[in-house]
């Protein structure tokens, strides 16, 4: 009996510990499996983290390498926690597998995106804004060897963030734990909108190089809109200036105003469309009446003509700025003090007053010296270009520029198609947008040759049934005193304080006009179509101290549509209790 108890016992004894080695075994695999879990649950949350802080803003980033760099490190941590064995196992089995799968999935975006997206173009930023010293010549706005290796960067970049983005908005957030799903759905829309971002940026980054003249020199039309006489781009085309941008440096060439160019003639347009020439054909003539247009490419077309018609070289493109964009700019350079023609006083000009002086109180200065405010507005521009060639960078600029860009208080255009297209990828092209039924446009255009839309005041609002739209006139109570004639209406038999300007409203797409009315009562339009667009256009004269509300009724169905509007003086309010 003792012997076969002999014999049993070994094997018995072998299966309790192969027991025991397998359940330490599994012990140490699930702990080593969760160990792993909560390093890649923590490094991948610390990688997301820094994603959430990291600023466009050129002034910034020194602070957004840092913070890359930081996330590069977790993300590389979280990557070797994924492809630890027991994770690479577990996402093979079931229950566990859909989260293990995540897991590694998020690792892997993440590093890709950081290694190859993120720290590449915050190094290239950084090499863009490492401008070399010029020496006696105005200093470039960016590193032009850097730009020329941009298109490069940025696509690879871009792809890498697609490819991310893509691989992680697979992933079902809902039904992964808790502790994945919130740097998964974190991730994700950051991720989305870096592509976003980087797919605009790689339309235009192929154009960059050649339009701030990185290989041969490029000249511009830089043409000022002064919005105390309203334009739909926002105001009349007053000075100009020829600018050259070679290898990123600006330099001024030539400098006038409008009355320098004469009027355009029949045979010298561009070709335009029948419907545009039935609204504006007949006052095409005058520089000053290129933009009454709201669409930009249209406008610059026009102005290229008139230049081209004195015998001048076409330059490569127009740009055009506004008065609040030069104040905005004025923040960048500092005050200006700019001498008084035929005077020993100067008068400086900063950012807190340009657009008054500019707009209101040098027509008092200078009243009936036309030749000596002309001097005045050259020497400030010639001063102000000056100061932006020589001090500013990138840096400075790009985040005063992208806040003008988004106002349409800067607009450019390019003669070269496909750079015209990047223009408007980017943005900048104040092209007039296609109609949408959730969109409709307000236009207001000066019809008195006065400078009295520096006093108007805009108010807007819509409903699904109807627009509405409010301009109050606050021209000075004592103007026939206070304001110079020359701001005054100018066209014969005009009340001399009166906003004399015509309304133009852009309907959404499929709506048509019921009825228009001015203060209640029905009033006559004119109605006609632009790129697209249906619209109706109503004259308007608005007393000193005086509002007009019109108020269009619209026909079909839709939704209450956005209402935007030209680049004004003043901030656009609500127009209360017209809608309702």
């Amino acid at each position: 009996m003792s012997h076969v108890q002999s014999e049993v016992d070994p094997a018995a004894r072998v299966r309790r510990w192969a027991l025991i080695i397998l359940a330490v075994t599994a012990i140490a695999v699930i702990a080593w499996t969760w160990r792993s879990i909560a390093v890649l649950q923590r490094e991948a949350n610390a990688a997301v983290d820094p994603l959430g802080q990291i600023s466009a803003d050129p002034d910034q980033l020194d602070e957004t390498e840092l913070l890359l760099r930081n996330s590069a490190i977790h993300a590389q941590r979280a990557k070797k926690a994924s492809n630890a064995l027991p994770l690479r196992v577990a996402s093979r089995l079931p229950l566990i597998g859909d989260d293990m799968r995540a897991a590694r999935t998020l690792a892997n975006a993440l590093d890709n995106t950081v290694s190859d997206a993120g720290v590449p173009m915050v190094d290239l930023a950084a090499r863009l804004l490492d401008v070399p010293e010029q020496g006696n010549g105005p200093r470039p706005l960016v590193n032009t060897d850097a730009l020329n290796d941009a298109p490069a960067t940025v696509d690879r970049a871009s792809r890498a963030i697609s490819v991310s983005h893509q691989e992680l908005a697979e992933i079902n957030a809902a039904s992964i734990i808790d502790q994945l799903s919130v740097p998964v759905t974190l991730a994700t829309d950051k991720l989305g909108k870096a592509d976003q971002a980087l797919r605009e940026a790689n339309a235009y980054a192929p154009f960059a190089a050649d339009l701030l003249g990185a290989d041969k020199p490029r000249d511009y039309l830089l043409v000022f809109e002064n919005l105390a006489e309203a334009r739909p781009t926002g105001g009349i085309a007053g000075k100009w200036a020829l600018v050259r941008v070679d290898k990123g440096a600006i330099q001024l060439v030539d400098i006038g105003a409008n009355e320098n160019l004469t009027e355009l003639t029949l045979t010298s347009r561009p070709p335009l469309e029948d419907d545009f020439v039935a609204l504006y054909g007949p006052s095409l003539g005058p520089v000053t009446n290129a933009n009454l247009t709201p669409n930009f490419p249209d406008a610059a077309r026009l102005i290229l003509a008139t230049w081209a018609q004195q015998g001048r070289q076409p330059p490569q493109g127009v740009v055009s700025v506004d008065t609040v964009a030069i104040a905005r700019l004025l923040e960048l350079t500092g005050p200006i003090t700019v001498p008084t023609p035929g005077s020993s006083d100067q008068i400086v000009v900063g950012a807190d007053n340009f657009v008054q002086v500019a707009q209101a109180d040098m027509y008092r200065w200078f009243e009936g010296q036309e030749e000596a405010r002309q001097l005045f507005l050259s020497g400030l521009t010639a001063v102000m270009l000056d100061r932006l060639g020589d001090n500013m960078s990138m840096r400075n600029l790009a985040t005063t520029l992208a806040g003008l860009r988004d106002g349409q208080h800067l607009m450019a255009y390019s003669q070269d198609e496909a750079e015209e297209r990047a223009l408007q990828q980017a943005g900048l092209s104040g092209a007039l947008p296609a109609p949408t039924g959730k969109q409709a446009l307000v236009f207001v255009t000066d019809n008195g040759g006065s400078k009295l839309q520096h006093y108007l005041h805009l108010g807007t609002c819509a409903t699904a049934q109807a627009i509405g739209v409010q301009i109050r006139n606050d021209v000075p109570a004592d103007f026939s005193s206070a304001l110079p004639d020359y701001v005054l209406n100018q066209r014969a038999g005009a009340p001399d304080g009166d906003q004399i300007v015509t309304l133009a409203v852009y309907l959404p797409a499929g709506r048509g006009t019921d009825s228009v009315t001015v203060d209640g009562k029905p009033v006559p339009v004119q109605a006609g179509t632009e790129g697209g667009w249906a619209l109706v256009r109503v004259p308007l004269s608005v007393p000193p101290g005086q509002t007009a509300t019109v108020k269009i009724q619209l026909s079909g169905s839709g939704d209450a549509p956005e209402v935007q509007n030209q680049p004004l003086t003043h901030e656009v309010t609500a127009a209360d209790g017209v809608c309702g």
